[in-house]
């Protein structure tokens, strides 16, 4: 299994505190159990597998638990962390409201979702991934201002503390 994580640009740093990728390369068919630690982030992400015919979008919320999921071999996995000083405006709904789902024929973030599942399924590498996922949240226009000034200055304390 693979995991790196990606900063933000400059121009959506504001909105999108990484992208992160995590593949689960090999042969081995049997599914493995993969903890995944609670960040106090929402992520939307991209799953695939291509020898099991399988792509999705999906959304997660502000969980204080471990989740647990079986992981595949050749499972791929591509997701940008959003900042939390800019949830509300991203993704027009309350943060604490976010229930982690997969993203299927979802009424709720077609604002963000409308065509990404498509652009993604044909990335070759995670570079790709992580600018169309920039293009896509730049189509919002969501200026610096708009975000919640409290919750990002918090959020760099933090970050600068190492979470102390």
């Amino acid at each position: 299994m693979f995991y790196r994580e990606i900063p933000a640009s400059p121009e959506v740093s504001h909105l999108v505190l990484s992208f992160w990728e995590f593949l689960a390369q090999g042969e081995n068919h049997e599914p493995v159990v993969h903890e995944v630690f609670p960040d106090g982030c929402i992520s939307l992400f991209y799953y695939g597998n291509e020898n099991a015919d399988v792509n999705l979008l999906f959304v997660n919320n502000l969980s204080l638990e471990t989740v647990r999921t079986q992981v595949f071999a050749n499972d791929v996995y591509w997701g940008m962390r959003f900042s939390p000083a800019a949830c509300a405006k991203i993704l027009r709904i309350n943060p604490s409201e976010i229930q982690s789902q997969p993203l299927i024929e979802s009424k709720n973030f077609l604002h963000i979702t409308h065509g990404l599942l498509e652009k993604l399924i044909h990335c070759r590498n995670f570079e790709e991934a992580i600018k169309i996922y920039e293009a896509q949240i730049n189509s919002l226009q969501i200026t610096r201002a708009e975000t919640d000034e409290k919750i990002a200055e918090a959020v760099k304390i933090i970050e600068e503390n190492r979470g102390e």
